[in-house]
């Protein structure tokens, strides 16, 4: 438990972070805000101790650029942890799930592209990251209705 950390919550999507706002109402250490992860302007450099990326990095149409970004808001030393499909069990999940949240955004031609071996490792290391370990979990992932959520 880290008591006195403060959490900033990033999406692109306005939608996104309408939601996550009705989720962490009442969090007082939580904030929200657009921005892309492309463009993190409005962070200074060094100003994030870990940076996540949860299920976004295959869906970036530059994705060095991205984590290029990601480094530069990460102080020294501190940790990047991705996540990503590996296998999709069903093919037009992301469609779905898009559709659902109202992005209107097309998919990347791959959207499982990070799951060949070597992938993200390589991505990393264009971007400069020193790729100290990567692992691969396989996690179950339940999906609820959107309105519920």
């Amino acid at each position: 438990r880290m008591p006195d950390a403060q959490v900033t919550i990033t999406d692109v999507e306005e939608s996104m972070m309408k939601l996550a706002q009705i989720r962490c109402s009442g969090v007082d250490n939580v904030k929200c805000e657009v921005a892309s992860a492309i463009h993190l302007s409005q962070f200074a450099d060094n100003s994030f101790d870990l940076v996540t990326c949860n299920f976004g990095l295959m869906f970036f149409p530059d994705q060095v650029g991205a984590l290029r970004e990601m480094k530069r808001v990460l102080r020294p030393g501190c940790e990047l942890l991705i996540s990503h499909w590996h296998e999709m069990a069903l093919p037009r999940l992301s469609k779905r799930i898009l559709a659902a949240c109202e992005i209107d955004q097309a998919l990347p031609a791959d959207p499982e592209s990070l799951a060949k071996v070597g992938a993200t490792e390589d991505l990393l290391s264009a971007a400069g990251f020193d790729v100290a370990e990567a692992v691969q979990r396989t996690l179950p992932f339940t999906f609820t209705h959107a309105d519920n959520a």
